[in-house]
């Protein structure tokens, strides 16, 4: 598979500049065993999402992607970025499960990746300019490490954080020791819908209808869900083309998965398997 690129929805900034192209690498059998390692431990999400674009993208605006760029992105370009490579592995068409909540019953969903809407970052991005009482403040749009730091916090420990993070400038200042206690939850609705506002986003929900009882429902959708080849499926790959070829296990890890499954498809052909 060539270098495939996608244009975020909200971008990174270096140097005062939003850069915006995703270049994604060539996926490889080594980077899909990479995946499911991950996939396995994924101790905290943030960090898993964070490892595995920074493995499989090679640089944004031509700036290395590195774990460091990939935890400066926003929010909905990382679920962006997941969509994206998900359909990469996997095609763009997938299935989700749900239980109806009216008759429980339960129920298939077909869903296209590409017809999720997206919507793009608001003009400012990635800072917004919020008028309080009194105060005028500008702030950034949340990003992967603020996600780690606060994932594990409760719900106001979180908060209050990611406020203290992401207020940039009171009145052309930087924010004083203590300021965020002083914000009235008036003031934090506030900074919430205005960051709204500015922020791109990826859509999550999903409106169906029971196909049963025909009750509306929303579903939601997991952005960082990553089904990769199924484990045995992928040993039974490399441990096939190890048989026939006598490859080393690390050479056909190197190999990209469309070469490695044209060297499948000529196994077959060669033992009279192929249609």
């Amino acid at each position: 598979m060539a270098e495939f690129s996608v244009q975020l929805p909200g971008g990174f900034l270096h140097e005062n500049r939003l850069h915006r192209q995703a270049v994604y690498r060539p996926i490889c059998g080594e980077m899909e065993l990479f995946f499911q390692e991950e996939n396995r431990k994924k101790d905290s999400i943030p960090g898993y999402v964070t490892g595995v674009l920074a493995a499989a993208l090679d640089n944004i605006g031509g700036i290395q992607a590195d774990p460091v760029v990939v935890s400066s992105l926003c929010v909905a370009d990382r679920q962006y970025l997941m969509l994206q490579l998900a359909s990469m592995l996997e095609g763009d068409v997938f299935w989700m499960s749900s239980s109806c909540s009216s008759c429980k019953s339960d129920f298939d969903i077909c869903v296209r990746r590409s017809d999720l809407p997206v919507k793009e970052a608001g003009q400012g991005y990635p800072f917004a300019t919020i008028k309080l009482d009194g105060a005028e403040l500008v702030c950034r749009i949340p990003v992967g490490a603020d996600q780690e730091k606060i994932e594990r916090l409760r719900d106001d420990d979180a908060l209050h954080l990611l406020l203290e993070h992401c207020i940039e400038e009171v009145n052309g200042n930087a924010p004083e020791e203590g300021f965020v206690d002083s914000l009235t939850q008036t003031d934090v609705g506030r900074i919430d819908d205005v960051l709204d506002g500015v922020s791109p986003s990826v859509t999550t929900s999903l409106l169906t209808r029971c196909p049963e009882c025909e009750a509306e429902q929303v579903v939601e959708l997991d952005p960082y869900a990553l089904t990769v080849t199924e484990t045995n499926n992928f040993y039974q790959e490399i441990h096939t083309l190890a048989m026939v070829y006598h490859w080393s296990e690390q050479d056909i890890l190197r190999l990209t998965r469309s070469r490695r499954r044209t060297y499948l498809d000529l196994i077959d052909r060669s033992r009279g398997m192929y249609g």
